[in-house]
């Protein structure tokens, strides 16, 4: 009994498992060997159907984990054609060729789902582990754990899984007085972050009311052009009074000349009394 119970602590058991058998053990009376044969069988023959039950659920958790992240790479990478699909249609030509209005900074987006699967297998445990660790009780009536679920497996989540914790970032063409884009070639200085346009950065103010205007107007063409199937056909982009107090030439005229060779038709929702005749002359009546 005694080298049995020095061979049960060397093995590398679960530490729970292995404090059961050992205090099974020493609970015996060696003295009726056929006793203490009997009860080693069948904790053999428990510990072997445990082990054989634990693998099973091993296999079957393997395969949801596989599931899950072969469907949630997709996903992924059904929104990064969507993104690229989206740039892409945000370009003007001039007399010197294709002038972009959106780029990426920096093109991060995954090119094949196998390139992302490992990263989402991990955020598969990780968010179990965040779960179990986190509620209690996990039933269909919490909806804590539904709503903690939910974000956890979002669209905005495993992007952000799948690109390392970052987000792709965008180069948004800054409008200026000289108007590039309608016969220049795209260069860096043309362009500005989404995000310092609109709260500027360490070196950078955000861009005047003009400009964040301009790149506004911009990224919602661009979100719509998701929506757009043939490069042939209008599209309506429907606005509450989005020019406000904007009334100059060199703010308007690269704004409509934009929409104009994107085929975004304005229609503007505003009371006429706020409605400036510098705006209003360029709708047909």
């Amino acid at each position: 009994m005694r080298n049995l119970k020095i061979t049960i602590e060397g093995k590398d058991w679960e530490i729970r498992f292995k404090n059961e058998v050992l205090t099974t053990l020493d609970h015996m009376d060696t003295r009726h060997y056929s006793y203490i044969q009997s009860v080693v069988k069948n904790m053999k023959r428990f510990s072997q159907s445990g082990l054989e039950q634990l693998e099973r659920d091993k296999e079957r958790a393997e395969k949801a984990q596989n599931f899950w992240a072969s469907r949630a790479s997709m996903k992924v990478m059904s929104i990064s054609e969507a993104i690229r699909s989206m740039i892409a249609k945000m370009k003007l030509k001039n007399e010197r060729g294709s002038f972009p209005l959106v780029q990426l900074k920096e093109d991060i987006l995954p090119k094949q789902a196998e390139d992302i699967e490992p990263l989402l297998k991990q955020h598969f445990v990780a968010a179990i582990n965040k779960i179990t660790k986190q509620f209690d009780m996990i039933d269909d009536t919490n909806r804590a754990v539904d709503q903690e679920i939910k974000q956890l497996i979002s669209d905005e989540q495993i992007l952000f899984v799948s690109l390392r914790n970052r987000y792709p970032e965008l180069l948004v063409y800054n409008m200026r007085t000289d108007n590039a884009f309608m016969y220049g070639k795209p260069q860096r200085e043309h362009y500005s972050t989404w995000q310092t346009i609109n709260q500027g950065s360490k070196t950078k103010s955000d861009g005047s009311g003009g400009q964040k205007l301009s790149a506004r107007m911009i990224m919602m063409m661009m979100l719509l052009s998701v929506k757009n199937e043939t490069d042939q056909s209008w599209v309506p982009l429907v606005c509450d009074n989005p020019f406000g107090q904007a009334a100059s030439a060199h703010v308007l005229d690269p704004i409509f000349s934009v929409a104009e060779k994107l085929k975004f038709q304005f229609i503007v929702v505003t009371p006429p009394e706020l409605v400036k005749t510098e705006i209003s002359q360029r709708f047909d009546a």
